[in-house]
C-alpha cells in the first residue's frame, strides 16, 4: 500500500530524473516497515473479519483502533449491534484502548469465538497520522544517504540488524539493536514520533481463555 503522495516526494527534492516512481515506492514499503517494526504499529486500513476470545464478561478488548464495526457474532450467534457500545472516538480518543462491551449479555469464554467484521486502523482519514507521516519523509532521506562519502570512510551495517551486538562510528556508539538503542539513529523529531505512536510489545489484547 502506497502511503506516499508522490508528488510531495518530488516538491521535498526527490527529482524524477534522478529516483523513479518504482524506487520511491519500494523505499516507502521499507520506511513503513521500519516503522512498523519499530513502534509494534500497522499504520493502513484492514477490513477484516477479527476472531477473539471470549473471557466471560461484556468488554472485548480489540487488537487494533476500530474505525466502524460491521458485525458482531458470539459463539455463531449473530450480536444485535445496537446493543453494542464501540470505543472508537476521537475525544477522548479511544485508539490506545479501543473495545467493545455489551449492554446486555457476555462475551462467552471461548477460544477464537467471538467474530468482529469492520474496519479497523490507526489511522487518520485513510492515511496514517500526519506527525508519523512527516517523520516517514523525513526517514526516507535515509533510504538514499550514501553509506560511504567519497573519501571512502562510512559505515557497514550489519545485513541482519539482530546481528549487531556493538556499533561504533565517529558519532555515536550502540549496543544490541533494539527498539529503546536504535533512536540514536533518527533525529530526535522522528524518534520522539516514532516512540509517541509506539505499542510497546508487552501489551496483549482480545482476552486469555
Amino acid at each position: 500500500m502506497l502511503r506516499f503522495n508522490l508528488d510531495t516526494l518530488r516538491s521535498r527534492g526527490f527529482d524524477a530524473v534522478t529516483f523513479s516512481d518504482e524506487e520511491l515506492i519500494r523505499a516507502g514499503n521499507n520506511i513503513f516497515g521500519l516503522i512498523k517494526l519499530f513502534t509494534n504499529r500497522d499504520f493502513s486500513l484492514q477490513d477484516v473479519t477479527l476472531k477473539l476470545d471470549g473471557d466471560g464478561t461484556n468488554e472485548l478488548f480489540i487488537p487494533m483502533p476500530i474505525i466502524s464495526v460491521e458485525s458482531v457474532t458470539v459463539d455463531g450467534e449473530t450480536v444485535d449491534t445496537g446493543n453494542v457500545v464501540v470505543y472508537n472516538r476521537g475525544i477522548p480518543d479511544d485508539r490506545e484502548k479501543p473495545m467493545l462491551v455489551l449492554t446486555s449479555g457476555v462475551f462467552t469464554r471461548g477460544n477464537q469465538n467471538i467474530e468482529v467484521a469492520g474496519l479497523f486502523g490507526f489511522v487518520d482519514g485513510n492515511l496514517p497520522p500526519a506527525p508519523l507521516m512527516e517523520a516517514a519523509y523525513r526517514l526516507i532521506y535515509l533510504m538514499f544517504e550514501p553509506l560511504v562519502d567519497g573519501s571512502g570512510d562510512g559505515v557497514s551495517p550489519s545485513l541482519n540488524p539482530s546481528e549487531i551486538k556493538r556499533e561504533r562510528t565517529d558519532q555515536w556508539e550502540y549496543e544490541k539493536y533494539n527498539r529503546e538503542t536504535v533512536g540514536p539513529l533518527f533525529d530526535n523529531f522522528v524518534t520522539g514520533i516514532l516512540l509517541k505512536y509506539s505499542k510497546g510489545s508487552d501489551i496483549l489484547f482480545g482476552g486469555w481463555v
